[in-house]
């Protein structure tokens, strides 16, 4: 006769999935000062259906509401490396994903030029393996690869969803891990360093993210603008209709933020530190830049040399 399950297995079965390491991020999240919301849907192109990401977590700080979208990973059995070739690796603006944006690329610079995803000092990764002790080749790293790939395509639903509803928004992605990471590089000798924090630099691209030939010919028809970039008439068109105006809403976002992106990777153990760094690098924008209506104007007369007194 089968035993009764106890509340004992209950919990054994329910730390194995990682919901308390979801939950207990939620609760640091929130206890610095961030609104959490849970398992929020967003539609995946990709897979054409409905898909759950792990937290959304927001804050408002120095003017500028902060947007970070995560996802929770944790294994007990591997540890996951990632490879980082480059001893200063360079960063990309597609890195930084903000609304409203700005148009002069030497204001874009000295606006973050202190931005930690822009800190060339930071690890920067371009590939992982998992790794079980004991086992001469890598194990699976599904966990990972999904985490990554959910990560980038919720926060362009995110973006799609909410660039308009703040003066200045910023949003972040990040994976948060339950499980031992490595940092590997390599100068002159190989180079093995445990760590609660690095930057992994991921290439996204997608056919099902593109606008169409036949979406792009349609807006051309109708519009003298360049269709490719405004999808005006695409996106008007399906204004009231939910679904078609998500997708129409992130085939825009992927369009003007496609390419590199960075994900933020942070062990349990670092995410309190994270998080102040994220607040000390949003604090320190000179908010009087980004809200001005001539941010040329701002920016020349910041960097104008002060008059000698004679």
């Amino acid at each position: 006769m089968t035993s009764e399950i106890s509340s004992e297995d209950v919990k054994k079965f329910l730390e194995s999935t990682g919901f308390p390491f979801e939950m207990s991020a939620k609760e640091t999240l929130e206890k610095n000062g961030f609104k959490v919301e849970i398992n929020n849907a967003f539609y995946d192109l990709e897979e054409n259906k409905d898909r759950e990401y792990d937290l959304l977590a927001t804050k408002n700080i120095n003017g500028v509401k902060v947007y970070l979208t995560i996802e929770c990973k944790q294994s007990k059995e591997d540890c996951w490396i990632f490879i980082c070739p480059e001893a200063s690796p360079a960063r990309y603006y597609s890195f930084l994903e903000y609304y409203p944006s700005f148009v002069n690329s030497e204001v874009k610079n000295n606006f973050f030029n202190n931005f930690y995803l822009l800190d060339s000092r930071i690890p920067l990764a371009n590939n992982f393996i998992a790794f079980k002790k004991g086992s001469k080749k890598p194990t699976n790293n599904t966990q990972i690869k999904d985490g990554v790939s959910k990560v980038v395509k919720s926060s362009i639903s995110v973006i799609a969803n909410n660039r308009y509803d703040e003066e200045n928004a910023l949003f972040i992605k990040a994976l948060f891990v339950n499980a031992p990471i490595f940092l590997a590089t390599y100068d002159k000798r190989l180079s093995i360093k445990k760590t609660n924090y690095l930057q992994y630099k991921h290439f996204f691209r997608s056919q099902k993210y593109e606008i169409t030939k036949e979406e792009a010919k349609e807006d051309a028809e109708e519009n003298s603008v360049n269709s490719l970039y405004s999808f005006n008439t695409l996106y008007n068109r399906y204004a009231k209709n939910g679904r078609e105006k998500d997708v129409a809403e992130q085939k825009l976002i992927y369009k003007q933020n496609g390419g590199y992106k960075n994900i933020d990777i942070v062990r349990k153990e670092g995410i309190v530190s994270y998080l102040k760094k994220l607040e000390k690098s949003v604090d320190d924008l000179n908010m009087d830049l980004w809200k001005a209506e001539n941010p040329e104007k701002v920016l020349s007369d910041i960097l104008k040399p002060e008059k000698k007194q004679k």
